[in-house]
C-alpha cells in the first residue's frame, strides 16, 4: 500500500517526506516538520481538558487555561457526583460565553464529542456558546498528525520499501 501512495505524483514531497522520516527512524534520528501550521488569529485562547469516567458517562473535571495577550489564568471545575456533572458544565459555558473572539484548542476528538452529548442534555440552551465552540476549535492532534511525521519503527514490511 505504502508503495502505491509512492506513484502519486500529486503527494511527492508528502511521500518524500514519509520516506526521509521513515529511513531516519530506521537510523535512530528524530523527525521533523514538514509545514509550520496556521493557527486562528483570535485575541483569545482557551485550551480545554475534559477528565472523565467513560464507562459511567460521567465527567468529573473540566479544565481551562485562558490566554489573552499577556495574560493566562486557569481553571478548573470539579464535579464528586453525577448530580454535580450538569454545573461543572454551566459554570464552563458562562466562562466561554464572555470571548467572542476565541480559538478553542483541545487534544483529540473526546472534549468534541463529550460537548455534542451535553448539547442533548441542556436542550440548546447553551447553542449559541456551542455553536462557537464548535466553529472556532482546534484539535492540536490532528495538526500533529499532519504537520509533524512522528518517527515510524521499521518492520519487516517497511524495511523492504527502503
Amino acid at each position: 500500500m505504502l508503495a502505491k501512495q509512492f506513484e502519486d505524483k500529486e503527494n511527492i514531497h508528502k511521500n518524500l517526506a514519509l520516506a526521509r522520516t521513515m529511513s531516519e527512524s530506521r537510523l535512530g534520528r528524530s523527525s521533523y516538520i514538514q509545514n509550520i501550521p496556521k493557527f486562528p488569529k483570535t485575541t483569545t485562547e482557551i485550551y480545554i481538558d475534559f477528565e472523565g469516567l467513560p464507562e459511567e458517562n460521567f465527567i468529573y473535571l473540566i479544565g481551562l487555561v485562558i490566554k489573552e495577550q499577556e495574560t493566562e489564568k486557569q481553571l478548573s471545575f470539579w464535579a464528586n457526583s453525577k448530580e454535580e456533572e450538569k454545573n461543572i458544565f454551566q459554570q464552563f459555558f458562562d466562562i466561554v460565553s464572555g470571548y467572542n473572539d476565541a480559538t478553542i484548542y483541545h487534544y483529540g476528538s473526546y472534549e468534541s464529542r463529550i460537548l455534542k452529548q451535553i448539547k442533548r442534555i441542556f436542550n440548546n440552551q447553551y447553542e449559541d456558546v456551542l455553536g462557537r465552540i464548535f466553529q472556532n476549535s482546534c484539535n492540536i492532534l490532528s495538526l500533529h498528525r499532519i504537520f509533524i511525521p512522528l518517527p515510524i519503527p521499521m518492520d519487516s514490511k517497511t524495511s523492504q520499501i527502503f
